[in-house]
């Protein structure tokens, strides 16, 4: 994880993009950094599957792992 600064008006709107032009009257927020699937998981998630239900399961498995 680290730590960005953000436009405070971006972020009370629900924004968190990072913006290099933020001086110090920005909002410090911490970055999560984005865990993605492993190749087992991905054997896990595909095998016998058609092309709909691994995007499904892909999307699925990869909100839980980064939320």
């Amino acid at each position: 994880m680290s730590k960005i600064l953000i436009d405070k008006a971006c972020y009370e709107r629900g924004c968190a993009c990072y913006d290099s032009r933020v001086d110090n009257d920005g909002v410090e927020v911490v970055r999560r950094e984005w865990v993605g699937l492993t190749v087992e998981e991905k054997n896990e998630i595909t095998w016998g599957k058609t092309i709909y239900e691994i995007l499904v399961l892909f999307e699925a498995k990869l909100r839980e792992k980064n939320t």
